[in-house]
């Protein structure tokens, strides 16, 4: 994995632990990363139309 790649993920994960400190909840090791602005997950098929998207 890149740097750069390691960067985002890193930051995107900063970003999910903030969001569910504004619901009242902590992020746990086990939580998924990828989650939707209310906190739902983001399904795999979703995941892979994004990262698509980046590669182009």
């Amino acid at each position: 994995m890149s740097s750069e790649l390691a960067e985002h993920l890193a930051s995107f994960k900063s970003w999910c632990a903030e969001s569910k400190k504004v619901y009242g909840s902590e992020l746990e090791d086990d939580d998924y990363v990828f989650i939707t602005a209310n906190l739902e997950p983001i399904s795999s098929s979703y995941i892979v139309k994004m990262f698509n998207a980046l590669k182009k």
